[in-house]
């Protein structure tokens, strides 16, 4: 009886294809036939980390603003957007990410200079 059992399977499995792939894919600004070129990778690295700066900054002006209105006593706000250490958070991640994006060019820029030097 085991056998049958085992041979039954055996051959549904056989003639069911199984997709292994995963239902979620990664969101790339690259199409696929770019995804892998490595100058493509790092101007979508530079766009993505430069977007999410500019939407940390703004996040930080407002709640820059926000802090003025309150120590001048006027207007509606009443508490700022972000605690201090929420606002020393955000700078730090700014600060990182913008640092790993200079460490990467810097890369990018002695990988090229290299090339030149290696091909006068």
């Amino acid at each position: 009886m085991a056998n049958r059992n085992s041979s039954s399977l055996a051959t549904s499995s056989t003639s069911t294809k199984i997709d292994n792939a995963p239902f979620h894919k990664a969101f790339s600004l690259l199409a696929r036939d770019v995804e892998h070129n490595e100058e493509a990778q790092f101007a979508a690295q530079v766009y993505e980390v430069s977007r999410g700066a500019l939407v940390v900054a703004n996040i930080m002006r407002q709640n820059a603003l926000d802090l003025g209105v309150i120590i001048a006593g006027s207007g509606k706000a009443l508490r700022t957007l972000l605690s201090e250490g929420d606002a020393d958070a955000l700078a730090g991640l700014v600060e990182f990410s913008l640092l790993s994006l200079r460490d990467m060019a810097e890369r990018r820029v002695d990988s090229f200079n290299d090339q030149a030097v290696k091909g006068a």
